[in-house]
């Protein structure tokens, strides 16, 4: 703003603020620099909010630092390497992948936005980018859309060659030699299909760390048999920085990997994962009662999620304590895992699993709106509108047999028995997901209430 603003000396002015600018402090900016501590606050960063009101975190110029250093020893050398950042700066991870980045010598870009996210990966050529599992979700998707638009025949050579991948991916994960016709096989499937797919993302790509939320182990799979490694990692907006990560040489799919350097790692009585380390904030901003119930007298911050380790180390995050759907009959089902599997499906864009204290599971269903026009259209299903279109009995037939299929290898209790189409995917805009796409389950869940209550009542059909 310009000119004067009577009455208020919360404003500064355009011109008051140029003037402050012409004044040259070099002496007072060398002294708050020599002044400065690791213990001092450096930031507050406030969480997504997917259990609640969002909580602002104080992070110490320490809780950075320890998170850059233990890093960058669990990741290979990323000098000279370029990479492609889109992760907002407000997101903790955005933030903490720029230092290290920076330390690390390593060529930094910035997204243009997420929408342009795919044409601006192909510009950047990056060797190496961060992401959550939405931007993979969509992008096999995409590579899958493109060859089903080819033909049976390119279908036929996709399908073939990545069962060469997987076949590889297993004797890679085994730590196994090659067999010779395998390694025939393989380099047929590069050149034919492989190398079309690297090219997307530049060319260069040689991994990506996936984070901010669970990761399908299926998906980790498929994307590996193509010959791009996703190392997926662990960490919160109160551990400053990723707390375990997969390492090129050290990885298991289905887990975030192994504690980074400066990093403990431990299970509660209940199985919630506690962390302790340098990175961990100092507390919650004017919320004594929130931080002493986050940290133990003993420095081991409770992140509120469930997770298994292994006989060898690595972390394997179940889900939310709090998200954790105990149904009517005492069965526990972790919902997250439930929707993973039901995004498998290249129709399912969305969901949210519903259950809690009920006698079965249900969910609300995001159709992903060009496949599924794309299926209608081949079964000569005519349609003016999407949300016509996911009212049609063979649509919603169509999707139920989709679910039923995926349902087959889990428990029955854990089986999605009844579900309702919606026509619009969750939103950031809409308060439904976080910067990083994570759901924001209380905001659905009390959008959609009464057309979740009725898969409950005995009339509903």
């Amino acid at each position: 703003i310009t000119g004067d603003i009577p009455g208020s000396n919360l404003v500064m002015t355009l011109e008051e603020l140029i003037e402050l600018g012409s004044n040259k402090h070099e002496k007072e900016l060398v002294k708050r620099i020599s002044d400065l501590q690791p213990s001092d606050i450096a930031t507050f960063v406030y969480t997504s909010g997917t259990t609640g009101v969002p909580k602002g975190t104080v992070l110490t110029h320490e809780s950075f630092l320890a998170g850059v250093y233990g890093s960058t020893k669990s990741l290979p050398s990323l000098e000279g390497l370029e990479t492609i950042n889109f992760l907002p700066l407000c997101h903790v991870l955005g933030r903490e992948n720029s230092f290290i980045h920076m330390y690390s010598g390593t060529v930094q870009w910035y997204a243009e936005s997420f929408e342009k996210l795919g044409e601006n990966i192909r510009e950047a050529k990056p060797h190496f980018f961060s992401a959550v599992p939405r931007v993979f979700e969509k992008a096999f998707n995409k590579i899958s859309d493109k060859v089903e638009n080819k033909g049976p025949r390119a279908v036929r050579l996709f399908n073939w060659s990545i069962q060469v991948g997987r076949e590889v991916s297993q004797h890679l994960q085994n730590k196994e030699r090659i067999p010779f016709n395998l390694k025939w096989k393989y380099l047929i499937a590069k050149r034919l299909v492989f190398n079309k797919i690297h090219k997307g993302f530049g060319g260069r790509l040689e991994f990506v760390v996936s984070g901010g939320a669970p990761l399908s182990r299926k998906l980790s799979e498929l994307f590996h048999a193509v010959g791009i490694l996703i190392l997926e990692g662990y960490g919160l907006t109160e551990t400053c920085s990723a707390t375990h990560v997969n390492q090129r040489d050290n990885f298991r799919f289905g887990t975030v990997g192994l504690p980074i350097d400066g990093i403990e790692a431990k299970l509660a009585d209940d199985n919630e994962i506690l962390v302790r380390g340098k990175s961990i904030m100092l507390g919650y901003y004017k919320n004594e009662k929130l931080t002493k119930e986050a940290l133990s007298p003993e420095g081991w911050y409770h992140t509120e999620d469930i997770g298994e380790i292994d006989s060898e180390g690595f972390l394997k995050i179940v889900d939310r304590k709090k998200d954790l759907i105990v149904t009517s009959g005492g069965k526990n089902v972790a919902p997250q895992y439930i929707e993973n599997l039901l995004k498998s499906s290249p129709y399912i864009s969305e969901c949210l699993v519903y259950g809690d204290k009920r006698n079965f599971l249900s969910a609300l269903i995001v159709p992903d709106e060009e496949r599924t026009r794309a299926w209608a259209r081949k079964n000569n299903i005519a349609h003016k509108t999407f949300t016509a279109l996911i009212r049609k009995k063979e649509i919603i037939q169509f999707i139920e047999k989709e679910i039923e299929d995926i349902g087959q290898d889990i428990a029955s209790y854990q089986r999605v028995k009844k579900f309702a189409l919606l026509d619009k995917e969750f939103t950031e805009a809409a308060g439904e997901i976080t910067p990083s796409l994570k759901l924001k389950r209380s905001v659905i869940i009390k959008k959609h209430q009464k057309l979740l209550d009725q898969f409950y009542e005995n009339r509903y059909n």
